[in-house]
């Protein structure tokens, strides 16, 4: 199994914005892994970009924090193929225990409607 070292420490920007106060190591595939993703110290985030009256479902914060880290970075960047940062932020949550039918369900958010933030790097 993948790794992810821990939750980031972050500072908040404003209201919807955080910026990470040292870097997010994540090993795609397994913890020995060649495949290293380094979010800089310095990355700004919004975590799950989820629409307000999602909040009650999906809020911006959750145990899905650091997966929503690095879909951020690999959006902003393209590291990575679109289906590729999605399959990631699956493999992070799954990592990082969040619950299947919450992980199923932001996964399938971001693989429909994420078209026009990878577009834009968001």
């Amino acid at each position: 199994m993948a790794r992810i070292l821990d939750y980031p420490a972050v500072r908040q920007v404003n209201s919807r914005e955080w910026i990470l106060l040292e870097d997010l190591e994540y090993h795609v595939g397994s913890p020995d892994s060649g495949d290293v993703i380094l979010v800089p110290k310095g990355f700004v985030t919004d975590f799950a970009s989820s629409p307000k009256w999602t909040w009650w479902l999906v809020p911006p914060f959750g145990r899905y924090s650091p997966a929503s880290v690095l879909h951020d970075f690999l959006y902003r960047n393209h590291i990575k193929t679109k289906q590729e940062s999605d399959n990631i932020m699956l493999e992070a949550m799954i990592v990082m225990d969040v619950p299947r039918w919450q992980r199923n369900l932001i996964h399938w958010s971001v693989r429909t409607f994420g078209n026009s933030s990878w577009k834009k790097g968001k």
